[in-house]
């Protein structure tokens, strides 16, 4: 016969076979959190054929109390062993009948399997629903843009203004640095191959066509969109998260009206301002400090001006 006694609390003995359990007065988080280990010790190095509890003791049962005798009744059914319980109080048996071995048994949910030509058709149907709902943004936009056209001082002017200085005037500096570095590189990356013809004079006209007609409101526009575009985007997906869109549609104010349509207005005035920054801005990389030909601002602002007489006349040529 195996005795042992652990913590005061839980008393076990081993007697032909079947193992005793014997519980004291109270089994609450510090009792049976210091012998559960011994007792899952004892489920895998002893042998016996029954598990008899005696509860008649057991005054205080607190919810980890209910997991042991669990646990016990649990490792019974699944290794074909008689469990007996006696003397356990009514209040703690309705407590442990809720409860059954497969109630915790390990549930695996296999992957649904979906057929290919099932997968392209959930695929489109997800881009159709995508496209809708630009079109239909699209146009709520377009809407209130005209109603507002017709009525200008429906228009938030003072946050038109405000979304102007942070799209604009914040937007300057990077604005001013990529057009003097574009006109840097192109300028040195023209005047290689045109030195050898002697052709170097015509590298403003060169720069000045590709930059004033193309890439400078090109350029700008991708500046805009990555900067204020994405900063437009998170702030508007901030306000969605955090239920303010649905609060403006609750005191029956038009969200597109009353957020995009600024953002929108001041978008489309600044962005021809800052081209026209920007085509000031890459002169400077154009100029007579450059070692591979020497240009005078004169002749870059010549070449400027009649890039810009060809622009209005539709010339082709330089």
């Amino acid at each position: 016969m195996k005795q042992n006694e652990l913590q005061n609390q839980l008393n076990w003995k081993i007697d032909n076979g079947n193992l005793q359990i014997k519980l004291e007065k109270v089994l609450d988080q510090e009792n049976v959190s210091a012998f559960w280990p011994e007792s899952e010790i004892i489920q895998k190095k002893e042998t016996f054929s029954t598990v008899r509890i005696e509860a008649e003791s057991l005054e205080v049962c607190e919810g980890i109390g209910i997991s042991f005798i669990f646990h016990w009744n649990k490792y019974c059914e699944i290794h074909s062993r008689a469990f007996e319980i006696s003397g356990l109080r009514k209040e703690f048996q309705t407590l442990l009948s809720q409860f059954s071995a497969s109630d915790f048994d390990l549930k695996t949910e296999s992957a649904p399997t979906h057929h290919f030509v099932e997968d392209v058709g959930v695929r489109f149907d997800e881009q159709v629903q995508k496209a809708a709902n630009v079109i239909e943004f699209i146009g709520e936009t377009v809407s209130v843009m005209g109603k507002a056209f017709v009525n200008p001082e429906r228009i938030r002017w003072k946050e038109v203004l405000k979304i102007m200085e942070q799209t604009g005037v914040d937007a300057l500096f990077i604005i001013a640095l990529i057009g003097f570095l574009l006109g840097l590189i192109m300028s040195f990356q023209s005047a290689i191959p045109m030195q050898r013809f002697g052709a170097e004079i015509f590298v403003a006209n060169l720069v000045a066509l590709s930059l004033f007609r193309e890439l400078g409101p090109l350029m700008t526009s991708i500046i805009l969109a990555g900067r204020s575009g994405s900063s437009f985007a998170a702030e508007l997906g901030t306000m969605k998260v955090s239920e303010e869109l649905d609060a403006l549609n609750t005191m029956g104010l038009n969200p597109i009206q009353f957020l995009v349509l600024p953002r929108l207005i001041a978008a489309s005035i600044i962005t021809p301002l800052l081209s026209i920054f920007f085509n000031f801005f890459w002169t400077g990389g154009v100029s007579d400090r450059n070692p591979f030909f020497r240009l005078s601002y004169g002749d870059i602002y010549k070449s400027d001006c009649k890039i810009s007489v060809d622009c209005r006349s539709g010339r082709r040529n330089v």
